[in-house]
């Protein structure tokens, strides 16, 4: 008997040490519950299988005047009932919880959609072959020794919804030293219909170059965007001597990817 109650006990231990260990690592109030009814239909059940079997009512003196074995079976099939009732309302009562969660959550994630539609910019870009107004110049270190100063100027206008609040512009090419980063003006914001520009100085010399620029920006809901493109150049040698005239041959554009966090920017200056 002792034996017996012994393994039990051990058995209902490590029953209880292990409902507790995933019962601390639970996420929500449903799983929880479920642990707890767990413990509670366990202990029931092993209480009326004991009280049965080593007849404690009838050493008590409980049964007097009194059907245990008629009592035994309505506490089980009552206990039972209870508890799988309680169980079944938990879920139900947790299912509901989930949808209606599910729902707040899916028109909120529809409306910051929606909010984000109406204040995307779109980004239009341009190269100019001369610009005589004053505008952001930064440097570019090639690898080119013995080259002339070049220039590749480049102008990005907001055609879209609303204003950019930031614009940053990397590119790089085979014959730069490095990636470049810099900010697209002081004031990087960007207002519906209007265009700025950037003019990028380097040392070049009569050759094609694959250039590729990264713009990344933001929204005013604090999104941040990616756009890639592709600028194919070709510096041509004219008759006096100097190599300042370029023709642009391709520029391919990509679409525009939305970033999941603000991008790790190296800002040159």
């Amino acid at each position: 008997m002792i034996i017996n109650i012994l393994v039990t006990l051990i058995v209902l231990a490590f029953s209880y040490y292990f409902c507790i260990k995933f019962y601390n690592k639970c996420e929500n109030q449903f799983e929880k519950i479920f642990y707890i009814l767990f413990v509670v239909m366990e202990t029931f059940i092993i209480v009326l299988y004991y009280l049965d079997r080593y007849n404690v009512p009838t050493l008590l003196g409980w049964n007097q005047n009194v059907d245990t074995q008629n009592w035994l079976s309505i506490l089980s099939e009552f206990g039972t009932s209870v508890m799988v009732e309680i169980l079944g309302g938990v879920i139900l009562f947790f299912v509901t919880i989930m949808q209606i969660n599910r729902t707040l959550e899916d028109n909120r994630n529809r409306d910051k959609e929606e909010k984000r539609i109406n204040n995307l910019p779109l980004l239009k870009y341009s190269f100019y072959d001369q610009l005589f107004v004053d505008t952001n110049k930064k440097v570019l270190e090639t690898k080119i020794d013995n080259g002339v100063l070049d220039e590749i100027i480049l102008g990005i206008k907001n055609i879209g919804m609303n204003t950019v609040r930031k614009c940053y512009i990397n590119i790089g090419c085979d014959i730069l030293k490095r990636d470049f980063c810099f900010e697209l003006s002081q004031q990087s914001s960007l207002e519906k219909s209007e265009e700025k520009t950037i003019k990028f100085l380097m040392y070049l010399t009569p050759n094609e170059f694959d250039f590729t620029f990264k713009v990344y920006y933001q929204d005013l809901t604090f999104n941040w965007y990616m756009q890639k493109f592709k600028l194919e150049y070709q510096l041509l040698p004219i008759s006096n001597g100097s190599f300042s005239h370029f023709s642009i041959k391709k520029v391919i554009i990509e679409d525009e990817i939305k970033l999941k966090a603000k991008p790790k920017l190296k800002i040159d200056d």
